[in-house]
């Protein structure tokens, strides 16, 4: 790989791109968002593939990790504006080039057509696979399992998730290059499926695959066990990275 930028360059970049993902078109943010969430669902119905077909293989983790780093590739490289990659839009206003409306303005229409994409993916996932009884078990048991850790053990959960996301993201912006890209990105997302960290995006597409095939878990439950706490982690894990840079950086 040439021409990798250095820390302080990425700090710029990823301030001034902030700045236009803050002030896109609102029908362009949700439409990207949309295939964000579309794409990170990819990256779940492979993973869970893996799984179920090295179900007894005690390799199938480390497989299902690699997998699943496909969903971050098609968000950076084929372009798409994903919820927990946008906290990094904190170096923005940190930088006073964006506003606190701004920024939750964007994170919120992100978030909810994030949602959008996974469940619509979620939906085609369940028709074609309906008839399956090991992946109703198998989706069914991730509800179970995320809703089964309790609210600080996701929140924890979430923070390490998008410290790692936030630094594939970070990384790839050091090159240009579709390769150069795939390369830096990748490692970070591995290591994060590999430790079962929780990154919201993907538990949108695993709690509505769960619930198409009829886990009795309440929807209440998921959303005080799971997803406010892992959203909340998720913030504050990218928004860590985004400030530290920003605050080493800005000299």
């Amino acid at each position: 790989m040439k021409d990798i930028k250095s820390s302080k360059e990425i700090t710029t970049y990823v301030s001034d791109l902030g700045v236009s993902k803050a002030t896109y078109a609102p029908i362009k943010t949700r439409l990207l968002a949309m295939l964000a969430g579309m794409f990170i669902a990819i990256g779940g119905i492979a993973s869970s593939k893996v799984n179920l077909l090295l179900a007894d293989s005690p390799f199938k983790s480390i497989f299902a990790a690699a997998t699943f780093t496909i969903g971050i590739v098609l968000v950076l490289v084929a372009g798409a504006e994903l919820f927990t990659g946008n906290i990094l839009i904190t170096v923005g206003y940190l930088d006073k080039k964006l506003n606190k409306k701004q920024v939750l303005t964007n994170w919120c229409r992100v978030y909810v057509w994030n949602f959008i994409g996974s469940i619509l993916f979620a939906l085609l996932t369940y028709l074609a696979l309906k008839d399956s009884e090991d992946y109703a078990n198998y989706f069914k048991n991730i509800v179970v399992s995320k809703t089964s850790l309790g609210f600080f053990k996701a929140l924890i959960l979430g923070i390490l998730c998008n410290i790692l996301v936030c630094l594939s993201v970070w990384c790839s912006y050091a090159s240009s290059e579709g390769a150069g890209k795939f390369l830096l990105a990748t490692f970070p997302i591995f290591i994060f499926v590999l430790m079962g960290y929780e990154h919201i995006v993907a538990n949108m597409f695993y709690f509505t695959v769960g619930y198409l095939f009829g886990s009795d878990v309440s929807v209440w439950t998921a959303i005080l066990q799971s997803f406010i706490p892992v959203t909340i982690g998720n913030i504050i894990g990218g928004a860590f990275i985004g400030m530290v840079y920003q605050i080493a950086n800005k000299n």
